[in-house]
């Protein structure tokens, strides 16, 4: 799976465009990221060089962020969840300890923000009565903060592409 940053910034912190090439680039490592440098060169027209160039420069730049290995973690017995809270008044350093407990959290794989609530996030645990032991837990460190929540079970995985055809083409 490729990780994608926000922004690319040139040397003088200009947001920086990308050409054809690197444009191309991207769709196609969305899609296979396990495409080799020959593959890509070979699928857009232009040279090894060129595309070990350009990659260097998109990660260079924080285009490219990284690549992770997505598992089938029912395969090995476990459950995906996505847990949603509502959160009382919170003060910003109540919000920094909880988001750090959640980081910190062995289960925990995404932190992020929500339209729907105020906290979401993805947990990856054995069964749903350890959810509801992490959940129990977390209303007990952190007893004045968490309203309510609301969770959610990832019964299949659909492969996600970060970098739908022609988002970054105007």
């Amino acid at each position: 799976q490729l990780v994608l940053g926000l922004n690319a910034y040139d040397e003088w912190g200009r947001n920086e465009k990308l050409d054809d090439t690197g444009l191309k680039i991207l769709e196609l490592l969305a899609k296979d990221c396990k495409m080799s440098i020959v593959e890509l060169a070979e699928e857009i027209g232009v040279s090894v060089n060129t595309v070990k160039s350009k990659l260097k420069r998109l990660k260079d730049n924080k285009v490219i962020l990284g690549f992770r290995t997505r598992l089938n973690t029912a395969y090995f017995g476990y459950e995906h969840y996505k847990v949603m809270m509502k959160l009382k008044d919170v003060t910003s350093n109540d919000r920094k300890k909880l988001r750090g407990y959640l980081r910190c959290h062995p289960n925990v794989i995404y932190i992020t923000k929500s339209f729907i609530a105020d906290l979401e996030f993805e947990i990856i645990i054995e069964g749903k009565r350890e959810l509801y032991d992490i959940i129990r837990e977390m209303r007990i460190k952190f007893p004045n903060i968490i309203k309510e929540h609301d969770t959610m079970r990832f019964c299949e995985e659909i492969m996600l592409n970060y970098l739908p055809d022609g988002c970054l083409r105007r």
